[in-house]
């Protein structure tokens, strides 16, 4: 599976952000706790709020509905998830 594109609508203090991903390496640098907050809403959009949110926890990072989408190539079909 190739990540090609993300997109964040809402999730914590990152909204309304654009990402686009070569073929080879991709480096995330960001402020402290930003690139920890990006790599959640990957886990968010791949498995869920299960994967990303502690149990007991309002399962809302920010206050805000999170959502967005994300576009993945996997054996040369591409694809869109959209939460």
């Amino acid at each position: 599976m190739v990540i090609e594109q993300a997109h964040i609508e809402r999730f914590g203090q990152l909204a309304g952000c654009d990402f686009a991903f070569g073929e080879r390496l991709n480096v995330v640098a960001a402020p402290t706790g930003t690139a920890r907050t990006f790599f959640s809403f990957l886990l968010f959009m791949l498995y869920g709020d299960e994967g990303v949110f502690a149990a007991g926890e309002a399962g809302v990072p920010g206050g805000d509905c999170p959502g967005g989408s994300l576009t993945v190539r996997v054996g040369g079909k591409r694809y869109r998830i959209v939460r």
